[in-house]
C-alpha cells in the first residue's frame, strides 16, 4: 500500500501491516493525518508548526503513498521552497527563454505573449542569457565526461 518495493525492515513490517485490507486503507490515512496534525499541534516554534502544516497539506495532496514516494529521498533534511514571486520569476525566465531561444521571438513578442506589458525585458534577457551560459556549461561538462569515458 504505502511502500511499492519495500527496501527497510520498517517499510516490509509496515506493508504487511496494511496490506490485508485495502477498505481500511482509508481509515488509515485518516488516523495517520491525525495524528500528524497532534504532532503539529505540539511544536512550540511557529516556524515548526508551519513546515508540519506544508507537510500535511502535501499529504493531504499526494495521499499517504504519494508523499512516501515523493518525500523518502529528504527524509532529515531541511527544504526551503522559494517564495511564490522567486517561483514566478524563475517561470517567466523559462519561458522568456523557451520564445527567444527555441522559438526565436522578440521579447517584445513575448511580453505581448505573456500579457505582461511592463515585463522587464532587460531583467529578464539577462535570466535568459545566463540559463543559456549554464545550459552550455552543462552540456560541455556531459560531453567531457562521455569523452572521457570513451
Amino acid at each position: 500500500m504505502i511502500y511499492s518495493n519495500p527496501k527497510t525492515l520498517f517499510e516490509q513490517k509496515v506493508q504487511t501491516a496494511l496490506k490485508p485490507e485495502e477498505s481500511n486503507t482509508s481509515i488509515f490515512e485518516a488516523i495517520f493525518k491525525l495524528q500528524q496534525l497532534l504532532v503539529s499541534e505540539r511544536c512550540q516554534d511557529d516556524e515548526d508548526k508551519e513546515s508540519w502544516k506544508a507537510q500535511i497539506t502535501a499529504l493531504d495532496k499526494l495521499g499517504l503513498k504519494g508523499f512516501v514516494e515523493v518525500f523518502a529521498p529528504f527524509w532529515g533534511k531541511t527544504i526551503k521552497f522559494p517564495t511564490e514571486a522567486e517561483f514566478q520569476e524563475s517561470l517567466i525566465a523559462a519561458i522568456g527563454y523557451y520564445y527567444v531561444k527555441v522559438e526565436n521571438k522578440k521579447w517584445d513578442e513575448v511580453s505581448k505573449l505573456l500579457s505582461m506589458p511592463d515585463l522587464n525585458t532587460i531583467k529578464f534577457g539577462i535570466r535568459a542569457r545566463q540559463l543559456e551560459q549554464f545550459i552550455n556549461q552543462q552540456l560541455l561538462q556531459t560531453f567531457t565526461r562521455m569523452t572521457n569515458d570513451e
